[in-house]
């Protein structure tokens, strides 16, 4: 199976509402940036390209509480991407970049104290990427296309008055690469 994937560890500040002091406390909506680092890989033909770059951007959720430790909830978040691989075979050069990353996961935490949370997350993504190459100089070919995949991520959330301060791992795959829909070879 070829795949594209992109890596992210990201930290994010999030204000949420009401306050966190107290014992996996009630519903709570949040919201805050996201920054991390990101590495994109492409593979196919036998060979796996990387790159990477910063991501960033915002996220947006919502949680509950679901019994004495357990919290569940929703997020979505919009992200770009500075990740980019260029590869050179004498006059010809391929840049792939990332760009925009949208994504909606299902989130479920475990309170390990009051004040931290362990979870993990699932999720659908759409990602917008970029190809560009040139031979000799000149722009010769250059493509942008979306493509959609699925997410998985797990991290720690540390509770402060009123901000949760997170670290998260996170792998997106996209599948097989096919550009108006004609399959690649190539998958991200």
């Amino acid at each position: 199976m070829k795949t594209f994937a992109s890596i992210a560890l990201v930290a994010t500040a999030c204000a949420a509402t009401p306050a966190l002091a107290q014992e996996n406390p009630g519903t709570q909506v949040y919201a805050g940036p996201v920054i991390g680092y990101d590495n994109v890989s492409q593979s196919g033909g036998g060979a796996t390209l990387s790159g990477s770059g910063v991501s960033y951007g915002g996220v947006v959720g919502v949680d509950a509480p679901m019994g004495e430790r357990t919290r569940i909830g929703i997020e979505t978040e919009f992200a770009g991407s500075t990740a980019s691989r260029t590869t050179t075979a004498g006059a010809l050069v391929d840049k792939f970049t990332a760009g925009r990353d949208l994504s909606i996961s299902v989130k479920l935490g475990y309170m390990v104290t009051p004040k931290l949370e362990t979870y993990m997350k699932l999720g659908y993504t759409n990602a917008k990427f970029s190809d560009t190459v040139w031979t000799a100089g000149a722009v010769t070919s250059a493509i942008s296309f979306k493509e959609s995949g699925y997410r998985l991520g797990a991290g720690l959330a540390y509770y402060l008055d009123k901000v949760r301060l997170r670290a998260e791992y996170r792998y997106s795959n996209y599948g097989d690469l096919s550009i108006a829909g004609v399959a690649t070879g190539t998958t991200i």
